[in-house]
């Protein structure tokens, strides 16, 4: 796997943040979800729960019946109820109008619950400070605690792979499946290599990755291989940065690119050849609690910041066109758009045109190379635009014509006819 230093990604997204001056319910995001109907769920650690539509924050607190304001995880069930995973308050099952509330009273090893994670066969997994239980309509049906007398602990994450197999990412055990066997564990491991997973993913070739809390110079992650058993250390930054990596990596995920997320004083990931960061424009001081990434149906990418709220990120809606794209230089002069919705560039070098998201060359041969200083398209729907060679030109859609005008200061502002 290549190593090199990470290169840029997405330079020209559009970003958008959001806090609690936007009415995000709390500053400290701990999960994101996005339900069948459209809706962002984020779930905060000091404020309950909020549901965005793109514009507006509807948040439900501990007075709309949440039963503890810090919520761990979110989850959806095919009865399309979201599920509430708190700390310390159980598990909160929300039908939209009201909650039911599930406690250590139900069957729950612990009121705090720290993952939630429908299986395949329509279960929810609950992930708690002391093992997992099974819920299946709305009764905890099975609760697992330890393996052969050792006791999970924490269970901050939980994943069933391609193979039917339910792993969970423990305080105690490392990484360990719900059926006994242990895949990455902390014993004979010093603490600067691996304290306990925080995270898992699982790749399109089955190779299970695990965000590790550690202290050490780099940042990395761990692969496995579940039918092996194999385990690979995953290099993504080096003892460049200059201090310690005291928390690890918050967070791993895949999307459907195939490509590897993973989070550490910002975000970054591997595209199936190198890691490359992602330019994020906002405070450092937010970059270094990012929590999270998610990524919606609709491609956009959100960064969730333990202290720094959320943020938006469309990274295709912008696109960067140089000189390798076609134009005739990169510096570009002026823009119109003409009545065939294609925009007309001028640059230092000469014109060019955006056309059904490309870039192609003038229409006929003899257009001069020089720079295009101003540029209009008038009533009639012909491409005026003048340089500083004392000359407009015009285009009509067959013919381009060359008018001068006199002087050697060049033009600069080209009047409608």
């Amino acid at each position: 796997m290549n190593t090199t230093a990470p290169a840029p990604l997405f330079p020209h997204a559009q970003w958008r943040p959001y806090t609690v001056f936007d009415g995000l319910a709390g500053m400290q995001v701990e999960d994101l979800h996005q339900d069948r109907q459209g809706f962002l769920w984020i779930a905060t650690a000091d404020g309950g729960v909020s549901r965005f539509d793109g514009v507006h924050f509807v948040n439900l607190t501990c007075a709309e019946g949440l039963p503890h304001p810090t919520v761990m995880s979110i989850a959806e069930t095919d009865d399309g109820r979201l599920w509430f995973g708190t700390m310390g308050g159980g598990l909160a099952a929300y039908d939209g109008h009201r909650f039911d509330v599930f406690t250590t009273a139900h069957g729950l090893p612990s009121d705090v619950v720290m993952r939630l994670h429908p299986r395949p066969d329509g279960s929810l997994l609950v992930g708690t400070r002391n093992g997992v239980a099974v819920f299946v309509q709305d009764r905890c049906q099975e609760v697992a605690t330890g393996i052969d007398g050792r006791p999970f602990g924490w269970v901050y994450d939980c994943l069933t792979d391609r193979a039917g197999t339910t792993w969970m990412a423990t305080n105690d055990l490392g990484v360990v499946s719900l059926d006994g066997r242990c895949l990455l564990s902390p014993e004979g491991k010093s603490r600067e290599e691996f304290v306990w997973p925080w995270h898992l993913a699982e790749d399109a070739a089955g190779a299970l990755w695990v965000a590790p809390m550690y202290v050490a110079s780099d940042v990395h992650l761990y692969r496995c291989n579940p039918a092996t058993g194999t385990v690979e250390r995953v290099r993504v930054a080096d003892g460049s940065l200059g201090r310690l990596v005291k928390h690890g990596v918050l967070h791993v995920r895949t999307d459907d690119a195939g490509w590897v997320w993973a989070t550490h004083r910002g975000a970054m990931a591997f595209d199936g050849s190198c890691w490359r960061t992602l330019e994020i424009p906002l405070d450092s001081s937010s970059l270094s609690d990012t929590k999270l990434t998610y990524q919606d149906r609709e491609g956009n990418l959100w960064l969730g910041f333990w202290g720094g709220g959320v943020a938006f990120c469309d990274p295709h809606s912008v696109r960067r066109f140089t000189r390798a794209d076609g134009l005739p230089d990169d510096e570009v002069t002026c823009l119109a758009e003409d009545r065939q919705g294609r925009v007309w560039i001028g640059t230092m070098g000469g014109m060019a045109r955006l056309e059904e998201d490309r870039v192609v060359p003038p229409p006929t041969d003899g257009w001069p190379a020089c720079m295009a200083r101003q540029m209009i398209v008038d009533r009639l729907g012909r491409v005026w635009w003048g340089g500083h060679q004392a000359k407009v030109h015009c285009w009509d859609g067959r013919a381009l014509r060359a008018i001068e005008v006199g002087g050697n200061e060049g033009i600069t502002r080209v009047p409608f006819p």
